[in-house]
């Protein structure tokens, strides 16, 4: 008798599993139920505003050059931007703006390039991809000089990998055209790849400022 009730509770309890296993497969290909992330879509977790440039930008500038003469100093300005290689992307003298295009940083073994303000900062752009843009903010003082302040956005670089699943595809792993071979891209809510902004670099805007008050003495 128990023999007989054991061998009725193994089979009660493997189709259990069973009907459980076949009614989640089903779930899973119901085409209103595509397949959630395991994982957080963006790299970071943070407030969304800090996402953005403009959170960046208005911070304080922590360097600046001033001289009495504007065409000078923009000038002087716009020297010191491509002698860091960067190269200008928006030049407007009359509402006192200076921007270039955003570049990727250096990496350790680019010694020729000066466009990192620190050791760190190389060695981060050398683990992983990042760009630096270049905002010149100038102002007029009431003393009739004029002011520029240096602000650098520092940029990381994030993309989403493809699936892959034989070691066929492990070349495709993190191309940006995911969107083309997973047909359930179309339902992420994420890009395959973006830029976010990760901070401001200091160092290089303090010696872009000394470099252009040194051009003007």
């Amino acid at each position: 008798m128990s023999r007989q009730m054991s061998r009725h509770h193994f089979t009660l309890g493997c189709g259990l599993l069973a009907v459980t296993f076949l009614a989640g497969c089903g779930m899973n290909r119901h085409p209103g139920n595509p397949p959630e992330p395991t994982t957080r879509p963006k790299a970071t977790d943070i407030d969304p505003a800090q996402a953005t440039p403009d959170y960046w930008y208005d911070k304080p500038a922590v360097a600046s050059a001033s001289f009495k003469d504007f065409y000078k100093l923009f000038n002087a300005a716009e020297r010191v931007a491509r002698n860091h290689y960067f190269q200008i992307d928006q030049r407007d003298p009359r509402t006192g703006l200076l921007i270039t295009t955003p570049e990727t940083t250096k990496q350790f073994f680019e010694i020729w390039r000066n466009d990192s303000g620190t050791a760190m900062g190389t060695l981060m752009s050398s683990l992983a991809t990042h760009r630096r843009t270049l905002r010149y903010e100038f102002v007029h003082n009431p003393d009739n000089t004029y002011t520029v302040s240096p602000k650098v956005l520092v940029e990381r670089y994030s993309t989403q990998g493809q699936r892959v699943t034989n070691s066929a595809q492990a070349g495709l792993a993190f191309t940006p055209a995911a969107e083309e071979s997973d047909p359930n891209y179309q339902h992420y809510p994420w890009d395959a790849y973006y830029w976010y902004p990760v901070g401001r670099d200091t160092a290089l805007e303090k010696k872009i400022a000394h470099s252009i008050q040194s051009r003007l003495k």
